[in-house]
């Protein structure tokens, strides 16, 4: 995106404010703890994976999940 200069304009981030179950707090804060991040960063990571598990289903990819033991699982997205 170009200004009227002409520059690159600077993506400004937006403010969005959420309202969460309890339990996706929960998950979330439990999360952002064990990676030692920010609720923030948690959500926009999620949105991020998010974003390619449904570009990669769209395209019509499988998606899997080996497990430690060897097993492999098709995640389904709906």
């Amino acid at each position: 995106m170009t200004s009227d200069s002409g520059q690159d304009a600077v993506k400004v981030p937006e403010k969005l404010t959420l309202r969460l179950a309890p339990d996706v707090r929960i998950a979330l804060e439990w999360i952002a703890a064990k990676k030692g991040i920010t609720l923030g960063e948690v959500i926009r990571h999620a949105i991020s994976v998010e974003k390619l598990l449904t570009e990669e289903s769209d395209r019509g990819s499988s998606i899997l999940i080996e497990e430690r033991s060897g097993r492999v699982k098709q995640l389904v997205l709906v």
